[in-house]
């Protein structure tokens, strides 16, 4: 005999509102990444970090060298890791060198 087959048991289920929502959020995130790292590779890189370098003086003597404070700013909006700044001071014929790092 036979076995019968429910009809009605075999035909797909629809897809509920809330799966369509959720798919459609799904495909607006993935569209919109796509986009955005799209956007990001055709920018042209940004321009180097500007710093300005300035000196408050007077210069304090101390033992047999020469101590310089100095404000340094970022004009610009990149962000900067470590910047290397060459300080120098002449007396007479002698030089003095300098060249702290600033770390962030």
């Amino acid at each position: 005999m036979a076995k019968r087959v429910n009809r009605a048991a075999l035909k797909p289920q629809s897809t509920s509102p809330s799966e369509w929502a959720i798919g459609g959020v799904g495909a607006v995130l993935v569209v919109g990444a796509i986009a955005y790292f799209t956007f990001l590779s055709i920018m042209p890189d940004q321009a180097l970090p500007t710093v300005s370098v300035e000196a408050r003086f007077p210069a304090q003597r101390t033992g047999e060298a020469y101590l310089v404070r100095f404000a340094a700013r970022n004009l610009s909006s990149s962000t900067l890791a470590a910047v290397r700044i060459r300080g120098e001071l002449r007396t007479g014929d002698r030089l003095e060198t300098s060249q702290p790092c600033l770390g962030h």
